[in-house]
């Protein structure tokens, strides 16, 4: 990601619940994967927070992988 994508992406845990559910359902898994594993912190946090207890796990071991 380039550094102003990144900077942006970083700042997304500072949305409502309901909207980072509607940003999760308009992109796409590998996308957001991709953007996860070069987050950190709080923003990983919110959306992991607002998968599905299905998909959680799932991610968290694509992350650590």
């Amino acid at each position: 990601m380039s550094d102003a994508v990144s900077q942006v992406f970083e700042q997304l845990y500072e949305l409502e619940n309901i909207d980072i559910q509607a940003f999760m359902r308009e992109i796409e898994n590998e996308t957001l994967m991709a953007a996860l594993k070069d987050s950190k912190g709080k923003t990983v946090e919110k959306f992991l927070s607002n998968m599905s207890s299905r998909v959680r796990p799932m991610f968290i071991e694509e992350m650590e992988g």
